[in-house]
């Protein structure tokens, strides 16, 4: 056999986010979940795309507040490179 299984990934857009936020896995009720989101990026199996950092960071909220302060570089993509399609 040949090489290692890549692991699936995943590309959140806004709603999982905002969801997240305003149901079941509040920042307070929930923070493992938030947590997991950035380990789950630095495993390679989620990410996301500038677009979505631009709506996540358009409001003055909590929300905002932890991708600005929480996500690290890399988490979310450019568009217009070319690795986002791969």
């Amino acid at each position: 056999m040949s090489g290692s299984k890549q692991p699936t990934k995943y590309l959140l857009d806004s709603n999982p986010f905002i969801e997240a936020k305003n149901r079941y896995y509040g920042f307070e009720i929930c923070p493992g979940f938030w947590t997991a989101l950035i380990d789950q990026f630095h495993r390679g199996r989620l990410c996301s795309i500038d677009q979505v950092h631009g709506e996540l960071t358009a409001q003055s909220d909590q929300l905002s507040q932890w991708v600005t302060n929480n996500c690290p570089d890399g988490f979310f993509k450019k568009t217009e490179d070319q690795a986002v399609f791969n």
